[in-house]
């Protein structure tokens, strides 16, 4: 071989060798393990500083190609600590990656101090709120629908501003069924519309389910905690961020109301002359003067107004946030600005706000701290009320001459009046504010004071006009300025003690006390009889007549706290908790309560067998905790004699009257109130729960059970009492409640690789409630039937189309049941009719025949054949959650869904001008079409609340989906992070309910026949 030869054989071999190099031919091969040698399937390995990346496969096992043996790889898991390695000279690299202490030391927030997750003995759920920070709401409870196990909340209205219905683990109460909520250690009152806090500036929520985690609130803690911890400053640069959101919205379905007006004229004049009236439509006018056109007419083509277009709009709303944090070692800041607008479904109502908040942590020497916290919000609503979208589509909205219609005197439903001439505007002023001084006295021993203190006042202008409005028509023009003005004071001062002892023993004692003050403030000012309605409520003392009330009200809470954490080798938890309250809405006898409670959980996965012999378990922890818990659900000064007040517009004047009995002044009555109770009590609530908490297979996969027995006595209550007392009715503490369920949360890491991720969870919860006791029987309170019932009235749900109320409590039956008749069918003949022994209309064809239930031979819907006909409750819910990332995609659905509750569907066959539900008025019993489902057309029919208006509820909703794309920013040095992000609301529910929307009010009474909202939002957020 010569020495050209040898010289381009060793340039061939050096190029290869290079390219070799340069091409990523060098093999690696290896494992992923944890530290007890399991391996961990889709953990993700990468060559640092490349995009070449690789997964594990199910036995931990890798294959990749490198560049050169400078390369670096790292090996990365969740929930574990990233591991480098060199690459060198080998050609296998095998990993073994140890947990992350922060993520098993994350912390929870059980109120007045904060534990590691894995030593909470409680049952507590959390819920890191950043994803949800991409989903539109006004309150933070509408983000936590179907998201937290146990926790129940129903959204009934699309009305900005709207309240929620919170529920946590069922009712148990007659007065009050809502979880407290408190916002950095401040207890602001019941959830359901916590309006004042922008939820952009929340990090996290704890829900705090059982006793021993809610006993530490005491009185304030039997309706279950939800604590939300807002987000503050941060050593180090400073990092200020934008979010912008946009939403459009339309109805989820369509109206169910005539379209064709000839149908509406046919049912009118049927359902007429079916109640012994002449028809109407006949080509001229009625006895009030308005002209009908005939049916031959209004085929031919007559002008129609579509009232739905008119009063309904598809609103836009707009949520734009800007926030900044900062600091240094000493002081940190954060600050927050939110404004916010929101159209109304119904022309001309809206709603803006804006919030805006702002902290500061001063660290004023090595052992003392403070922190301030300021959150402002202004609001400005204009609510124009409810607007009638069913009217006569045959009646037009101006007259020729640009005055707006009235078909009658009477007539005070024209929308188009109502909207230009009606005002109720209301502007809103709230602050909390709250002031920590945290002093480190010794190692172990703390001190923490915190003052809060929140402001809220609203102003309201309303204005009725003469001629269009039924006040404004009967008083001559009526206006209104409603002033409110509200202010709680919170101190709350304790002691923390810490001490380890050899890592054998660890405990932690909390001491301290808390104060609580409220007052209330209103006032209404009034006038009516004005010469015009050109300034409406701008000067009520143009009015003829004026009229001014106000009121006061407070009440006082003294508490003292305290709570004892110990644990034994990290492995066994305790947990003991009192807390005592002193309220001054009780009387001397019983005003100081004691509310106790106790928890154990066991950390079996650092017991040796454990470790040995179920390697693939992570965590293991089986709870058990009891407690009490209580309730001051009532009003200022019901241990006292109350008088009633009446004032009302009489003979030109306003009268007065004050006394304890109903006093009658031309038919104007007022209220008799109550007689006082000295010995009234709190409502106790005894909470057994167990627990277990697991996490497995390197925690893809976490589970969380939850059987608990919740039972609620000394319920406060009203009993009535005969006329000859003097008085209408005294509260007392009678009766029982008991909740049982079981709560089930899973969620499992699906797959986890270097650029696709996929998680689920599913969420179930299933409450069983049941009314153990009402107290003494009573002819106007507690009340007995034929078929064994004993039950009690609601107060609130008496109905004018059933000329009875709809709901009652009655003794083992779930809260809210129905009581009624039981409908057998549509009476086909007079014959069939006279059969059953009925008379007059009611044995005609196409009447509701209903059962005679005792068995008497009389059929009597309104009295003695009720019996209880349905429940509202569901038997179960559940929610299932889909998440994943694809490289700078993500991806979240949740669906949300309940199972078993029956609703009343009250609009299902209402008659008249526009009707109820359309398709069953065409569907009605006529001679040529004897129908067996639904009774013929009569105006003035006395309808009995029955079975037949009750309807399954069942429904699951795909409540909200998600698609976001996080920017490219590695060419933009001024963003951090660049996301857009689609999401949608409330997209498509399955359901058999032939209602508006089953989600309704937990009464189970569906009154609206408006559909719900779908809606569709885009929005933007950008760091730097």
């Amino acid at each position: 071989m010569n020495k050209l030869t040898k010289t381009w054989l060793f340039s061939v071999i050096l190029t290869i060798v290079c390219l070799t190099s340069m091409s990523g031919q060098i093999n690696i091969g290896g494992i992923v393990t944890d530290k007890l040698g399991m391996p961990l399937p889709g953990a993700t390995i990468i060559e640092k500083g490349t995009k070449n990346a690789t997964a594990t496969d199910l036995d931990g096992k890798f294959q990749i190609k490198v560049s050169a043996q400078s390369s670096v790889l790292e090996a990365s898991y969740i929930g574990f600590v990233k591991s480098v390695f060199k690459v060198g000279t080998k050609n296998e690299i095998n990993f073994t990656l140890n947990e992350d202490i922060s993520t098993l030391n994350e912390v929870v927030v059980i109120g007045y101090q904060t534990v590691k997750k894995s030593d909470v003995t409680g049952s507590v759920s959390k819920i890191n709120t950043e994803k949800l920070s991409e989903i539109p709401s006004n309150s933070i409870e509408g983000l936590l629908q179907g998201r937290v196990s146990g926790l129940v909340i129903s959204n009934s209205s699309d009305d900005p501003g709207a309240a929620l219905n919170v529920r946590i683990r069922g009712a148990s109460s007659f007065t009050a069924t809502t979880p407290l909520i408190v916002v950095d250690g401040f207890p602001l009152g019941d959830a359901g519309n916590l309006k004042q806090i922008n939820p952009a500036d929340i990090v996290s929520v704890e829900v705090l389910k059982d006793a021993s985690a809610a006993s530490i609130y005491g009185s304030r803690g039997a309706n279950g905690v939800i604590l939300v911890t807002t987000r503050r400053g941060k050593e180090g640069k400073s990092e200020f961020n934008f979010t912008a959101i946009t939403s459009l919205s339309s109805f989820a379905s369509k109206f169910n109301i005539f379209s064709n007006p000839v149908d509406l004229a046919i049912t009118t004049d049927e359902a007429r002359v079916n109640g012994g009236l002449l028809p109407i439509y006949i080509g001229g006018p009625d006895v009030n003067g308005t002209y009908y056109p005939s049916v031959g007419e209004i085929r031919k083509g007559y002008p129609t107004t579509d009232y739905v277009n008119y009063v309904y709009r598809n609103p836009v709303n707009h949520n734009y946030n800007f926030s900044a944090y900062g600091g240094s070692e000493k002081t940190k800041y954060n600050f927050g600005l939110n404004f916010n607008t929101q159209d109304g479904i119904v022309r001309a109502n809206e709603l803006s706000k804006v919030t805006v908040s702002f902290g500061i942590d001063q660290k004023l020497s090595e052992k003392v701290s403070l922190s301030t916290n300021l959150n402002f919000s202004r609001g400005d609503r204009n609510d124009n009320g409810g607007l009638s979208f069913n009217r006569n589509m045959l009646f037009p909205l101006y007259n020729e001459d640009g005055s707006y219609y009235k078909f009658a005197q009477n007539d005070f439903d024209n929308p188009a009046a109502l909207t230009a001439l009606r005002k109720n505007e209301a502007k809103t002023l709230d602050l909390i504010s709250s002031s920590i001084l945290l002093w480190q006295i010794t190692d172990g021993l703390k001190f923490k004071s915190q003052f809060n203190y929140s402001l809220g006042s609203s102003i309201q202008d309303r204005y009725f006009p003469n001629t269009y409005t039924q006040l404004g028509f009967e008083g001559n023009g009526v206006g209104f300025i409603d002033n409110f003005q509200s202010q709680r004071v919170v101190v709350d001062a304790y002691f923390t003690y810490h001490k380890n002892f050899k890592e054998i023993h660890d405990f932690t004692l909390l001491a301290g006390y808390s104060s609580e003050y409220f007052e209330q403030r209103t006032s209404q000012l009034r006038g009516q009889d004005f010469v015009n309605d050109v300034l409406g409520a701008g000067n009520l003392s143009l009015g003829k007549e004026q009229r001014v009330s106000n009121d006061l009200a407070s009440n006082t809470l003294q508490s003292a706290i305290s709570r004892f954490n110990y644990g034994f080798k990290d492995k066994l938890l305790f947990t003991f908790t009192g807390r005592v309250d002193g309220s001054s809405k009780f009387g001397v006898n019983n005003q100081y309560a004691f509310f106790p409670s106790g928890a154990i959980s066991w950390k079996m996965q650092n017991e040796k067998f454990i470790k040995e012999g179920l390697p693939f378990v992570n965590e293991l922890k089986p709870r058990l905790s009891y407690g009490i818990v209580g309730n001051q659900a009532i009003g200022n000064f019901e241990t006292l004699n109350r008088l009633g007040q009446g004032r009302f517009f009489t003979n030109g004047s306003f009268a007065t009257t004050i006394g304890p009995a109903i006093i009658s002044r031309n038919g104007n009555f007022i209220e008799s109130r109550g007689l006082g109770n000295p010995d009234l009590k709190w409502e106790t609530t005894k909470i057994l729960n167990f627990g277990l908490d697991f996490s497995g297979f390197n925690r893809r996969l976490d589970v969380i059970i939850d059987l608990y027995n919740k039972t609620t006595k000394d319920l406060l209550v009203d009993s009535s009492l005969p006329p000859t007392s003097g008085f209408d009715f005294v509260r007392i503490n009678a009766g029982e409640i008991e909740n049982k369920g079981i709560e089930i949360a899973v969620n499992y890491k699906l797959i986890k690789k270097a650029d696709f991720n996929l998680s689920a969870g599913i969420i179930f919860n299933k409450n069983a409630n049941k009314v153990i006791s009402l107290g003494p029987p009573s002819k106007t309170s507690v009340l007995s039937d034929e078929f064994g019932n004993q039950f009690r009235f609601t107060g609130t749900n008496y109905r004018d189309q059933y000329r009875s109320r709809v709901n009652v409590f009655a003794i083992d039956q779930p809260i809210n049941v129905f009581y009624g008749a039981k409908v057998r069918g549509i009476i086909q003949s007079e014959a069939e009719g006279l059969t059953y022994g009925l008379t007059g209309a009611a044995a005609q064809p196409g009447e509701f025949l209903y059962e005679d239930l005792n068995g008497d031979g009389v059929i009597d819907p309104f009295g003695k054949d009720r019996t209880i006909i349905g429940d509202p409750n569901p038997d179960f819910s559940a929610s299932f959650t889909l998440d994943a990332t694809y490289k700078k995609w993500d991806l979240a659905v949740l669906f949300n869904g309940s199972f078993g509750g029956e609703v009343v569907n009250i609009n299902q066959f209402s008659t008249g001008a526009g009707g109820g539900q359309a398709n069953n008025l065409l569907s009605r019993w006529t001679p040529d079409n004897r129908s067996n489902d639904f009774p013929s057309l009569r105006q003035n029919r006395s309808v009995a609340f029955s079975d037949w208006w009750i309807q399954d509820a069942s429904f699951v909703r795909i409540q909200n989906l998600r698609i976001g794309y996080n920017l490219p920013t590695d060419q933009i040095k001024f963003f951090t992070k660049a996301k857009i992000y689609f999401s949608g609301d409330n997209l498509y529910s399955f359901t058999n309910y032939k209602g508006v929307d089953p989600e309704v009010n937990i009464e189970g009474i569906d009154e609206n026949s408006v559909p719900r909202l779908r809606r569709y939002s885009l929005g933007i957020q950008l760091s730097f």
